[in-house]
């Protein structure tokens, strides 16, 4: 039994450590790096696109968001997704925007990041055009705070996409931004989110309608396309209550998605093996449902 066990265990921790290398070394695709999508240092896409990809009348692009509390983080930690991805024969980028700091506190929030995304996508679908490759759907995708960006795109801005959002995928996004389930951590939250002259000059009593606003939750409606969800059990950073409620709120509607438990994880979800093998199925399996190819 023990031994059976033990091979239940290596053989998804051996796909765990080759993916990323076949990924790397085995590339049916092409890399473009530090792509402008604006005049701010800081709007660069990565784009990867497969050889495959001419040969497809339609293409679909997965855009990876890192996360980094709104307040850090870079493209390049989605950079091994958009490999793995790409091999698989989808076109997928990797994002930097602008991230709240001290310096820009008072004018920062997250619509600032919503028009960027869209910008990043006409960047996107340019560039592809350029290549001959023809881009007519796109889904978003992130963890954490990217998690979080990933999901109120989708169901907040996605009519200022130039194409149709096919779906999202959160990895320990924030999405249920109550009071109660962040505590001390929610006026720094909104800060982030709504910028902190605004939160100063804001009542508190309306403080939780505007934070409704950037709260993918609230934003969820019927029309919401579908979402593949994955939260860590043991995360106290962010909590898997974000991902029940998301769920919940998604079967009361109709909205098509997968919620994973990790249930050993903390917030860097590293602690599910079979959950982490599970989760790259997933998104592998919502690009052929959803993209259709």
């Amino acid at each position: 039994m023990k031994k059976r066990k033990k091979i239940f265990i290596v053989i998804p921790l051996i796909f765990v450590i080759i993916a990323p290398i076949v990924a790397l070394f085995f590339t049916g695709y092409a890399h473009y790096a530090n792509v402008s999508y604006g005049d701010k240092a800081e709007e660069r896409v990565d784009i990867f696109i497969p050889h495959s990809a001419k040969n497809n009348e339609n293409n679909g692009c997965l855009l990876f968001i890192h996360g980094g509390s709104w307040a850090g983080g870079d493209k390049a930690e989605e950079s091994l997704k958009c490999r793995v991805v790409a091999n698989q024969g989808y076109v997928t980028a990797t994002m930097n925007y602008s991230v709240f700091s001290e310096s820009n506190q008072d004018s920062y929030n997250v619509w600032l990041v919503m028009e960027q995304i869209s910008k990043a996508f006409v960047k996107i679908q340019q560039f592809c055009e350029e290549k001959g490759v023809n881009i007519t759907m796109g889904a978003t995708a992130g963890y954490s705070a990217g998690g979080h960006l990933a999901m109120l795109y989708a169901y907040s801005q996605a009519d200022k996409a130039p194409f149709k959002i096919a779906f999202t995928a959160s990895l320990a996004g924030p999405a249920d931004f109550s009071k109660e389930l962040w505590g001390d951590s929610y006026l720094a939250i909104a800060n982030r989110l709504l910028g902190k002259e605004v939160v100063q000059n804001t009542a508190s009593e309306n403080l939780e309608e505007a934070m409704n606003a950037v709260e993918p939750l609230s934003c969820l409606s019927k029309n919401a396309p579908p979402t593949l969800l994955a939260y860590g059990g043991r995360d106290d950073l962010v909590k898997a209550k974000n991902g029940e409620a998301m769920f919940s709120k998604c079967k009361e509607l109709g909205v098509e998605c997968d919620y994973l438990l990790f249930k050993y994880s903390k917030h860097l979800m590293l602690l599910d093996i079979f959950k982490r093998v599970n989760y790259n199925r997933y998104l592998g399996k919502y690009c052929r449902a959803y993209f259709g190819y």
